[in-house]
């Protein structure tokens, strides 16, 4: 997008963050780190930003987004349509997980966060356009709803009062909100899709073993006597022994020796899975876990 200077607003595990993005010069950017305290909603994340935007227009992406559209074109698009702001829309099959944009021919006359009965199947995602700081007093004039959190979609509705354009920006292409386990592992399945075969690094083990592509398997790690595939991505420095894996993500520094199938699951790092006998179809466990046959 032609964008060199990054602001990431972090929190929660800042630290896995900072150390992965660093100072940005492998990408050519110059990033600065925003501290939120507290997670008190998009808008709140992105009053944090003040300073750090000044003057200048900007956009807002979401971090558990991925686009496949252009989006240079996207901001091009906006910078050419002179509104204030401009939020990407999608239609969608369930829209009660997300804002919920209602039209009036080709403008937003109202959003709807996260409706039980969606009004209309235009959702809004998380790539949004700010043509000026002006967001930031009407994110300070916000109250925060019954969830305890500022909204996103009030924002945009103060843009709108105010008597600004929004505008929708379509995404035409694949989206993927990766919010939720699902939609994880769907996004980790697209990009091995688009990628094509296997992406296995340098020095990695693999011992009387099958990867079925597509697979990407990272550094430092050892696999014997296992069929991983397709659709698996493994972290860095993971030993895999005896173990049968589709369509899964198991992060770095995890240890499985597993001797049922695994699929459709999301595996932390640092996680040790030790068992043999009944099978377990389906996991989702965080950093640290451990799940291990008991003899006793």
């Amino acid at each position: 997008m032609g964008i060199r200077q990054l602001g990431i607003v972090v929190g929660h595990r800042k630290e896995q963050i900072i150390d992965y993005f660093g100072n940005g010069n492998r990408w050519g950017l110059e990033i600065t780190y925003i501290e939120q305290n507290d997670r008190l909603g998009i808008p709140h994340a992105i009053g944090m930003a003040q300073e750090f935007i000044g003057l200048d227009p900007f956009v807002v992406i979401l971090g558990d987004n991925l686009f496949w559209d252009d989006l240079n074109e996207k901001m091009e698009e906006f910078i050419s349509s002179g509104a204030e702001a401009a939020v990407g829309v999608q239609e969608v099959d369930d829209g009660r997980y997300y804002g919920i944009a209602i039209m009036e021919g080709d403008r937003i006359i109202n959003i709807v966060e996260k409706p039980e009965n969606p009004p209309s199947n235009v959702a809004t995602v998380g790539l949004y356009f700010f043509a000026s700081p002006a967001v930031f007093d009407i994110i300070k004039n916000q109250k925060p709803s019954a969830r305890g959190e500022l909204e996103i979609a009030d924002t945009l509705m103060g843009v709108i009062r105010s008597g600004e354009e929004l505008n929708p920006i379509r995404i035409l292409k694949r989206w993927k909100d990766t919010g939720r386990k699902p939609e994880l592992l769907d996004a980790n399945k697209a990009i091995l899709e688009e990628a094509g075969g296997n992406d296995v690094a340098k020095g990695v083990q693999v011992i009387n073993s099958i990867i079925h592509s597509p697979c990407v398997i990272g550094s430092g790690c050892k696999i014997s006597n296992s069929e991983i595939g397709p659709f698996v991505s493994i972290g860095k420095n993971c030993t895999m022994e005896g173990v049968k894996i589709s369509n899964s993500i198991v992060c770095e520094s995890s240890i499985i020796h597993f001797s049922e199938p695994i699929g459709n699951s999301i595996i932390g790092r640092k996680c040790r899975l030790l068992k043999s006998g009944s099978p377990i179809l389906s996991v989702n466990i965080g950093d640290h876990s451990e799940i291990i046959e008991d003899d006793s």
